[in-house]
């Protein structure tokens, strides 16, 4: 594990965030979404038994002696992201590394991988730390969530709530600074200094240079929709602190940053049951299906398009 890179918080949180309202299957990565009945099936055998005394009912119901994957507590989320609560850990990472890198921890495992650690009485306010709750009884902590900063906490909350976010006064009990993260959020309440910002030259129009800060409303949430308001490319719309917005995760009240200068950096979708051919895809998004790519960057064949493929659009 010491050989993988770290993170920073700055840009940890924020991903974070952005899968706010998307779902929870335990034993679920996020990176394996979207939740389909071959993974519920797949689950089933796996953890079936541990989550219900007959065995069914989380991943599947029994129907006619025969199991049915489109039943069952977790059938919401069928066709839709989802994760564990340590998932949600692993997934951010993966996505802030360019899906190059993955590892398999649990909550416990995720405490273990804290060198600095406590009990939540002496957590510093620091967004980014992970956050523990432990059951009286247990040694190691069985769900993990991660501090946000201002009192809140993020965390895939359990099947029936998906991900959510929380006050932070919710009974966890433990807390710890994960190796793999640079804490270079300071803690809640310090003053922070503005960057000095580097010399510029003289603009050629204000229209050219100037961003223009877009506060998303009910009648006006999706990327495209703004691009097409704005007269730009949606892949160029960024949030108001410059990372990139999940463009099938809008919702109103969220600040975009609108402007001809900002650097375009690759989205990556996961497709899914309905949308799975790049034409589609490329009609969907409002870009030319030709410069969709693998998320490696290698070209997909457009007849051999499968569900759960991830693809990058720029």
């Amino acid at each position: 594990m010491a050989t993988l890179p770290k993170i920073k918080a700055s840009s940890f949180v924020p991903q974070l965030r952005t899968h706010k309202g998307q779902g929870y299957v335990y034993g679920m990565r996020g990176k394996d979404s979207p939740y389909s009945t071959a993974i519920a099936k797949s689950k089933q055998g796996q953890y079936g038994k541990q989550l219900s005394a007959s065995g069914y009912g989380y991943y599947c119901e029994l129907v006619n002696g025969k199991p049915d994957y489109t039943k069952g507590r977790a059938a919401k989320w069928l066709g839709k992201p989802a994760t564990d609560c340590s998932g949600l850990i692993r997934w951010v990472y993966w996505e802030l590394l360019n899906h190059k890198y993955d590892f398999s921890k649990s909550a416990s495992g995720m405490y273990s991988w804290c060198s600095t650690r406590g009990k939540i009485s002496t957590m510093p306010k620091k967004a980014g730390i992970l956050v523990f709750k432990t059951a009286s009884g247990e040694s190691s902590p069985h769900h993990v969530g991660v501090y946000l900063g201002n009192g809140t906490v993020i965390e895939a909350a359990g099947v029936d709530a998906g991900i959510r976010i929380v006050a932070f006064n919710s009974g966890w009990t433990h807390w710890g600074v994960w190796d793999l993260l640079d804490m270079d959020i300071p803690v809640d309440g310090t003053p922070v200094q503005p960057p000095v910002q580097p010399p510029v030259d003289e603009p050629d129009t204000p229209a050219e240079t100037a961003p223009i800060y877009f506060t998303t409303t009910a009648t006006l949430y999706r990327l495209w929709d703004i691009g097409k308001s704005h007269n730009i490319a949606w892949t160029a719309i960024r949030k108001a602190d410059g990372s990139v917005p999940n463009p099938l995760a809008m919702r109103a009240g969220i600040k975009l940053i609108v402007g001809h200068k900002i650097a375009e950096q690759a989205i990556y979708y996961t497709t899914t049951k309905k949308m799975y051919l790049l034409g589609q895809i490329g009609n969907h998004f409002g870009v030319d299906w030709h410069t969709i790519r693998n998320a490696d960057g290698s070209t997909p064949d457009p007849r051999n398009i499968h569900i759960g493929q991830v693809l990058r659009i720029k």
